[in-house]
């Protein structure tokens, strides 16, 4: 029997460079640590990554910790305050 070329069989998207986008949706140490295990795993074999922290994830990044009234005007405050500000 002859080999059959499956190359040219392959999807196109399969030539491209590779991408890996996360979401980050809790700022939890055990869901952090998958973040950052998946992300650096990826990048270390070439994959572009991309890290998108929601409201309570981006509490992991943020230099102060805790809660804070910032915005102008009352609802923009007490909106900030909920989220973590």
């Amino acid at each position: 029997m002859d080999a059959i070329d499956l190359s040219q069989f392959q999807h196109p998207a399969a030539a491209g460079p590779k991408k890996l986008s996360i979401i980050a949706f809790s700022g939890d140490f055990d869901r952090l640590t998958a973040v950052f295990t998946l992300a650096t795993g990826a990048a270390s074999l070439g994959y572009e990554v991309n890290l998108f922290f929601t409201f309570w994830g981006l509490d992991a990044i943020k230099r102060k910790q805790g809660r804070a009234f910032v915005g102008t005007g009352v609802l923009p405050k007490l909106f900030g305050w909920m989220m973590g500000g």
